[in-house]
């Protein structure tokens, strides 16, 4: 399998309205040890997510999944506020971060102490362009990461603030130069960026595994009618070829771009 994403809880020290969590179930007893066997079924993993909420509020669980998941690479996804170094030295094997610098939540000093700690192994480091920022503040954080070595890049948000949905046209104008290629295209034509019909692979190369089990095939699928089963169940099993996609557009077009066939 190529990807399963886990998302271990939903709980998080920060309240972004940015987030994208959308808060599908409420926090449940992740099971490791059936979590152990239907990973041995599934077999190797070219990519193993752990998202939240903030994965590490559930310390001892994010390095259970760690250790129990084969998987080529281990991605976790953090803002580092409660990263400590007992929790670094229990990591067994080689993990990449991925964080999001939360400058209205953490001092950047802070924030630099977590990210040092945590470059014992590779750092990602992104920052969202929340729509009252000024382009002296955006530089300024950027040449303050530069001194320190480090790589920010800055993404758009997405959610409403103030009564406005973000990303709309106006503020992709304002922070077109700190977004990557096409994504001032890309939100502008989201509502006919469709793959209905067309043959995917979502469910086969890669699972979103919720913390209470259930299982979904993508992003796109939310509601329990949509779900492929649940990963306790001694009896569940991935899609073994790829389906016709049907959902009437993609919350993540990159990922379609990805799996469709």
């Amino acid at each position: 399998m190529r990807q399963i994403t886990f998302k271990i809880n939903e709980e998080c020290n920060f309240n972004c309205f940015y987030c994208s969590a959308n808060h599908y179930r409420p926090n449940t007893e992740i099971q490791l040890d059936k979590l152990e066997k239907a990973f041995k079924r599934i077999g190797k993993v070219e990519i193993f997510q752990i998202t939240g909420g903030e994965p590490l509020l559930l310390e001892e669980k994010v390095l259970g999944l760690i250790d129990i998941i084969d998987a080529e690479r281990i991605y976790l996804f953090s803002n580092l506020s409660l990263l400590a170094p007992d929790f670094l030295d229990k990591v067994k094997k080689k993990i990449e971060f991925f964080t999001t610098y939360h400058y209205f939540d953490i001092g950047f000093d802070d924030y630099i102490e977590k990210v040092s700690l945590a470059s014992r192994f590779r750092v990602h480091i992104a920052a969202i362009l929340h729509p009252m920022l000024t382009e002296r503040f955006i530089e300024g954080v950027s040449a303050r990461f530069r001194k320190w070595g480090k790589k920010v890049s800055w993404k758009s948000c997405s959610g409403m603030h103030n009564g406005v949905r973000y990303p709309n046209v106006e503020y992709l104008d304002k922070f077109s130069k700190y977004l990557k290629t096409s994504e001032r295209e890309l939100f502008n034509s989201k509502s006919r960026i469709s793959f209905k019909g067309k043959m995917c692979a979502a469910g086969k190369d890669a699972i979103n595994i919720f913390n209470n089990g259930d299982v979904f095939r993508c992003v796109a699928a939310k509601v329990k009618e949509e779900k492929m089963g649940n990963i306790y169940d001694e009896g569940f099993s991935v899609d073994t070829q790829p389906r016709e996609c049907v959902f009437p557009f993609c919350n993540c077009y990159y990922q379609g771009q990805r799996y469709v066939v």
